[in-house]
């Protein structure tokens, strides 16, 4: 049984892309949560080919007359509305049976954080002991709102690896939270305790991801493995139309982002490798140093880069 369990939501939309919803933000903060001595697991709610038809939001019911007849054509993404991944009735026994004393789900976009709420009360239905905290881009960015759901004990804002394992500890040891990095709680009056979103400073000191923890075999491409790293975090640049605009921009090292591609190539088979940097050209030296590497480390192998 884990101490601690990590969760991505299912998502309900028109359709889903499986190659973006490898939970590689969960198993980066698994894998520093296993330096801190907790022992983790991933339930991945998105991890299966299961999805079933559900009528549209009522916001959207305005579409139905655009859709009238079903769209038969190969580029027919838009007619049926859908839940995609385990019910939330299978993600609270799955939470029930695992009895972890810290639970964590995944929120990244806004357009899917009600299915991260409803997840959240789910949890403390079928595990009330529990303390759940959520994590992500759209608690970071509206901790209020998301704190406004009775079921969620914690807001974790900005990057998890840094606050994630401090929280865990505080939790087990029942110690001070307040000076935790991107905290959000619930003081005794009522109002809430917002800290600024915590930063890694340097992420060559933190360790690889925990790709033993994500469902590799529901992830894989034809004959391959897939896999997703994140080689630098936030963005130097300072377009207008764009929230990541002048975030403190840091980037690794080639040798860690190497270290990290090895391991999903020679241990997973990975075939298949999406960046997903804010900017991953931003430097055209280091950028061309890791493709010079790449290539003389596996040209024939058939490897497929991509930055979605």
């Amino acid at each position: 049984m884990p101490d601690i369990l990590l969760i991505q939501p299912p998502i309900r939309d028109f359709y889903l892309t499986a190659k973006r919803t490898i939970p590689y933000g969960l198993a980066c903060i698994a894998s520093e949560l296993r330096r801190y001595g907790f022992s983790v697991k991933i339930a991945d709610a998105l991890a299966t080919p299961k999805s079933r038809h559900i009528p549209l939001p009522q916001e959207m019911t305005f579409l139905e007359s655009y859709y009238a007849a079903k769209d038969v054509s190969p580029f027919a993404l838009f007619h049926g509305f859908r839940h995609f991944g385990y019910s939330f009735e299978h993600i609270g026994n799955i939470v029930k049976a695992s009895g972890a004393f810290l639970v964590g789900i995944s929120s990244l976009f806004t357009a899917y954080s009600n299915e991260a709420l409803k997840t959240a009360e789910i949890i403390k239905q079928y595990h009330p002991n529990c303390c759940v905290v959520m994590g992500g881009h759209h608690p970071t960015a509206m901790p209020e709102s998301v704190m406004q759901c009775n079921a969620i004990d914690f807001v974790l804002r900005g990057e998890g690896e840094v606050s994630m394992p401090l929280l865990a500890r505080a939790i087990r040891d029942k110690t001070d939270i307040s000076q935790i990095p991107g905290i959000v709680f619930r003081k005794p009056d009522g109002n809430l305790h917002i800290s600024e979103p915590a930063i890694m400073r340097n992420p060559d000191d933190s360790p690889l991801p925990a790709p033993d923890l994500i469902h590799q075999k529901f992830y894989r491409r034809g004959h391959g493995g897939s896999t997703v790293i994140a080689a630098s975090r936030g963005c130097p640049m300072s377009c207008s139309y764009c929230c990541m605009a002048k975030t403190n921009y840091r980037r690794r090292s080639v040798e860690s982002v190497m270290a990290e591609i090895d391991n999903a190539v020679m241990n997973y088979g990975a075939r298949f490798i999406d960046f997903e940097d804010e900017h991953l050209s931003a430097d055209r030296n280091w950028f061309l140093k890791l493709l010079q590497e790449i290539i003389n480390k596996y040209s024939g192998l058939g490897i497929e880069l991509r930055a979605m």
